[in-house]
């Protein structure tokens, strides 16, 4: 029987296998080949009535899981070109990033199934009832109490917990001088190998453009408070059951020092685990630091995948998938169409996401929500009293833990009618 990470692995691989030829890296005639690194998110249903002798997280028992996201990618938006995005080009298009974006519309597609008032429309979503809600406890859905929610990664994400990987790939591991403080600085890419525990931009070449989109590492580890739903989701689900419970890496890609470094609680998350978050945080937010799972499995695309003869390069295609939507892109806008134009505009985009959500209120007459929805700029909705709770939350983190964050601004200043 496969191990519940080798299970969980098993069950991305196999939905990424079923991908048109499109959405998959290329092989060239003259032997060359693109890789590209895999993500995906994979729902299991608890058992409601487990034995008391079998642990939550037994790495022996699997239980029925089901993929309902992935996505592949690994590249992501110059800073300079952040304004130009205006809401229909992703800003970041890593694979760790489009799978959780890619669960965010799934979701919404599982909120619009319940809009007729069906309990059968979803497994793993439910409208929750009207004692439940208050003017603290807002959202009209939930993620039902049975589900676990997984991620796997083919590549050790980004940033910090990557780190390790990094240096032994150098032919001299030899830590960099550490870099002068200021703000041009202040977050790193790959470099510096004896920083540690710090948050990082996205890597890249020494020649490329400058970006401010921060590592998936450090993306992940506010997840572990804030949960998987973004901002606009988080107005229609409740975020309490919305955490990871899991991640699940390669053999290869996991070194257990690094992953307690960037995620755990005797890392540099330490400040947060003996916050009282109820004291502290409302809206049913709290530090939940997932686990980390290994499996054997290799995705078929990865940098391991191809002998050591093979000339490899980075794939430019990003494949976006879920039950509802397939989609494939390049530099964050939908392949043949031109980069930041309104025909490009992916589903998963801030701007697709906002006006599918917009339109579901509008469907369920949910006014209050309604009205933060119809706000005149993206950053007014992302700056409403709802959301206030998950924006302390997030600058509780970046002060306690993850202290050189950065903030990318510029990129939310835009409108629902420029996506017309």
């Amino acid at each position: 029987m496969l191990k519940l990470g080798d299970a969980i692995a098993q069950c991305v691989l196999d939905t990424f296998k079923r991908l048109p030829a499109k959405a998959k890296p290329r092989t060239y005639p003259e032997g060359a080949s693109e890789w590209v690194p895999l993500s995906g998110i994979v729902l299991a249903r608890k058992n409601a009535s487990p034995s008391p002798n079998v642990p939550d997280m037994d790495d022996t028992v699997v239980p029925d899981l089901t993929c309902v996201s992935l996505g592949t990618g690994m590249r992501c938006l110059p800073a300079s070109k952040v304004p130009l995005a205006k809401g229909r080009t992703l800003h970041d298009w890593h694979a760790e990033v489009v799978a959780l974006r890619a669960f965010n519309h799934y979701l919404l597609k599982e909120c619009s199934g319940l809009a007729n008032d069906s309990p059968l429309a979803s497994l793993f979503v439910r409208r929750r009832t009207p004692e439940e809600l208050s003017r603290a406890s807002f959202q009209p859905f939930a993620i039902k109490d049975h589900v676990r929610i997984f991620m796997y990664c083919s590549e050790a994400p980004c940033g910090d917990a990557s780190m390790e990987l990094v240096m032994a790939a150098q032919d001299d591991a030899t830590p960099w001088t550490k870099p002068l403080q200021g703000p041009d600085n202040a977050m790193t890419g790959r470099g510096y190998f004896s920083e540690l525990g710090v948050v990082r931009r996205k890597p890249a070449r020494g020649d490329a453009p400058e970006t401010m989109s921060k590592s998936c590492t450090d993306k992940l580890s506010i997840r572990q408070c804030t949960s998987t739903l973004s901002s606009i989701m988080s107005l229609l689900i409740h975020p309490g059951n919305a955490y990871l419970e899991a991640i699940v890496l390669p053999e290869s890609q996991h070194v257990s020092t690094a992953t307690a470094r960037a995620f755990g609680v005797t890392g540099r998350m330490a400040a947060l685990s003996d916050l009282d978050e109820a004291a502290v945080w409302q809206g049913g937010y709290s530090y939940r630091p997932f686990k980390v799972l290994e499996t054997s499995q290799e995705f078929m695309f990865s940098r391991r995948a191809f002998p050591d003869s093979t000339k490899t390069t980075g794939s430019n295609i990003t494949a976006m998938w879920t039950p509802y939507n397939q989609e494939v892109m390049i530099g964050g806008s939908i392949q043949g169409n031109k980069q930041f134009s309104v025909r490009g505009s992916s589903a998963i985009s801030k701007l697709g996401m906002w006006k599918a959500a917009l339109s579901l209120t509008q469907n369920l007459q949910l006014e209050e929500v309604e009205a933060i929805l119809s706000s005149g700029t993206y950053a007014e909705v992302k700056g409403g009293a709802q959301l206030e709770p998950r924006q302390q939350v997030k600058d509780a983190v970046r002060h306690m833990a993850l202290q050189n964050w950065v903030c990318n601004n510029g990129g939310d200043g835009f409108r629902l009618e420029e996506g017309s």
